[in-house]
């Protein structure tokens, strides 16, 4: 039975429960960093979407010819686009290591969710995450491009309906309308079902045929880009693979010689050990006696 002095010692000692519980803290930091650098990676075009639906409810809200049609549909979209940007606070929050800090470092985010006219900041910090991404600028590149393509023909649309749904005429009258004739513009197809009249929407028409060229331009360019700076990359790692197994079959011959030669030098010094002990021993019977002292 142990005496009460282990047992105090015991309890005295809390070195290894300490040790646990930083190692705990340790993983779950370790879990934790990797989470918040996937979901910042990840995040980018769900913020820019969200960016862009917000614009548009602004546009049915506000705008004094699409506000009696949409403006229940722009007071719903805010709201969800409130509640998707308090989410992805929320799990900026979770994710971050360092939690004390966290308000500090993102309280812009937070008035941005509070006050709506300031949300566009969550679209400013999705960019300098873009910037800061580590993918190549061929991906920077694509999904700025690919951006660009949709604030073109989503805004274009909304705008284009604010100008088009009570002119005479006119047969771009909804929403969807308005998105189908943006993309047949954007693409240059042009079906001519959906035509604007107005002067503000042909102006609108000219801006997304130009903008919307160019976007799609460089977001082919920005696929190709991708594309062959993956096949090139898999083609330096197979060099790479194929040059470290010559390497390592170099280093199996230097290795095989290293070891005959030690085992060579090996021998030559138990042979001369062997010779000296041998010497050492003749010496030693051939010698002679000294004479007791009298």
């Amino acid at each position: 039975m142990p005496d009460e002095s282990s047992i105090s010692g015991q309890q005295s000692n809390p070195g290894p429960v300490i040790k646990t519980v930083q190692k705990v803290e340790h993983t779950v930091a370790v879990v934790q960093t990797r989470a918040q650098k996937m979901y910042e990676r990840w995040s980018i075009v769900p913020i820019f979407a969200l960016t862009l639906v917000w614009i548009i409810a602004i546009l049915f809200e506000f705008s004094p010819s699409l506000s009696p049609t949409y403006r229940l549909q722009g007071l719903l979209l805010n709201g969800l686009v409130f509640l998707a940007f308090a989410t992805d606070l929320g799990i900026r929050f979770v994710l971050d290591s360092q939690k004390k800090t966290f308000l500090r470092r993102n309280w812009y985010l937070v008035i941005a969710v509070l006050v709506p006219p300031l949300r566009i900041l969550f679209l400013v910090n999705a960019l300098l995450r873009l910037g800061r991404d580590a993918g190549g600028l061929a991906k920077q590149i694509g999904l700025a491009a690919l951006y660009a393509v949709s604030v073109v023909v989503f805004l274009g649309a909304a705008l284009t309906l604010s100008a088009e749904i009570d002119a005479s005429g006119s047969s771009i009258d909804s929403f969807g309308d308005a998105v189908w004739w943006a993309f047949v513009t954007v693409t240059t197809v042009g079906y001519g079902d959906f035509t604007p009249v107005t002067v503000t929407g042909r102006t609108i028409a000219v801006v997304i045929m130009f903008t919307g060229a160019a976007a799609v331009g460089a977001l082919t360019a920005a696929l190709v880009s991708f594309v062959t700076s993956r096949v090139h990359r898999r083609d330096a790692t197979g060099q790479a693979s194929g040059d470290g197994d010559a390497s390592d079959g170099s280093d199996e011959d230097v290795m095989a010689a290293l070891h005959d030669r030690i085992e060579h030098l090996t021998s030559q010094v138990e042979a001369i050990s062997t010779h000296l002990g041998v010497k050492r021993a003749t010496a030693a019977q051939e010698s002679p006696t000294r004479p007791a002292r009298g």
